[in-house]
This record gives structure tokens, sequence and C-alpha cells, in this order.
């Protein structure tokens, strides 16, 4: 396990989802923080700031290995698009449905 999986909350699954899952995690995470890091350079209102962050947050600490393997060929932008998601509104909670809503048009172009 590398020094960035480490980090990273114990997935929750079958012993044979999260095998599978951790690598799919490791991976994907690598990709958003890539697009993160472009979406960054750019020039962000501070709602798109704080939207960005918390995607970022909630994404890396998700443990659900099946919503993992269930993003197993997803673009980052699909995978962030997927928790600025209906069913994860009470997550978004915290900073608001707007920041939620300015995610979503985020990630959809990613």
């Amino acid at each position: 396990m590398n020094e960035t999986a480490a980090a990273l909350p114990s997935l929750t699954g079958s012993a044979r989802q999260i095998s599978w899952a951790e690598q799919i995690r490791t991976d994907l995470l690598s990709q958003i923080d890539g697009e993160i890091a472009r979406l960054s350079a750019l020039d962000l209102t501070e709602d798109q700031r704080v939207a960005v962050g918390f995607a970022r947050e909630l994404v890396s600490g998700w443990n659900d290995a099946s919503w993992w393997i269930s993003m197993r060929n997803a673009r980052p932008g699909a995978a962030l698009y997927d928790l600025c998601g209906r069913r994860f509104v009470a997550r978004w909670a915290s900073v608001g449905e707007s920041a939620r809503h300015t995610a979503q048009g985020l990630f959809e172009r990613l």
C-alpha cells in the first residue's frame, strides 16, 4: 500500500470487492487530482473553489467499495459529478445546495 492509500479510509464491502476497489480508487483519485489541479489553475470564483475542495474531500473519504467498482470505467469528472448527484445531497448540506450545483456544472465538462 502506498503512502496516499494509507491516508485513505478503509473500504467497506466484501473482501473481494475491497481487493478489487483498492486499485480502482488509487488510479481514479490520481486522475481526479490531475483534473482538480487543472481546474484550480483556472480563474475560479470563491464558490467554485469551495465546491471543488469539498468534492475532493468527499471523494477521498468515500469508502464504499461497490461505488468505486461502479466507477472503474468512469472519467474523473463523471465520478465527481456522481458524488454531486441527488443521492448525496445530505453530504453537501455543510456547504450548501448552490455549491453542489456549482460543482455539477464544473464536473460535467471534465
